[in-house]
């Protein structure tokens, strides 16, 4: 048997100390991650999609638009909003139009379907648009009409407008 003596055992208690300096980093950011992953799974768990957000989150993909972080709620000027962890979910009075964002695009689920934009931009059929697909400032519709392919509104300003599939001439 050899026996060790004490500036052999000084120096095995210090290798076992780098080890153990070298490991605690990554045991913290382990329990780190667990915790992330854990918070948000509970998050998660107390909210849901509901409607036309449910309606739209299936058209764009959970990849995109991602989990729910609270469930909808009405904002002061009448919309309901949802917030993601892709973004945020809007139903907009205005133009009673279900869209998602995720702060540099937007997806609506237009008169035509689901259709993507840039957040600068704006369709004919969204209440604040501007000509040249920029941002007016909001109007009022006085009259809707709507036909099978077509629909067309008239604003307060007398500004007429129409959208749809045109193969008639609408």
């Amino acid at each position: 048997m050899v026996k060790l003596d004490a500036t052999h055992r000084s120096w095995r208690s210090r290798a076992a100390s780098r080890k153990l300096f070298l490991f605690l980093p990554l045991l913290g950011a382990l329990l780190l991650g667990l915790f992330l992953i854990f918070s948000s799974a509970v998050a998660g768990a107390n909210c849901q999609f509901v409607l036309g957000f449910a309606t739209l989150r299936d058209l764009i993909g959970h990849e995109v638009v991602g989990d729910c972080l609270e469930n909808q709620r009405y904002a002061a000027n009448g919309n309901s909003e949802q917030h993601t962890t892709g973004g945020l979910l809007v139903w907009r009075k205005a133009d009673n139009l279900t869209s998602f964002t995720d702060g540099y695009r937007t997806w609506i689920n237009g008169p035509n379907g689901l259709v993507q934009r840039l957040n600068t931009e704006r369709f004919v059929w969204e209440a604040d648009y501007a000509p040249g697909g920029g941002i007016a400032m909001p109007r009022s519709i006085l009259q809707v009409e709507v036909g099978q392919n077509h629909a067309c509104v008239l604003e307060s300003d007398g500004l007429v407008t129409c959208w749809g599939e045109d193969a008639a001439g609408q």
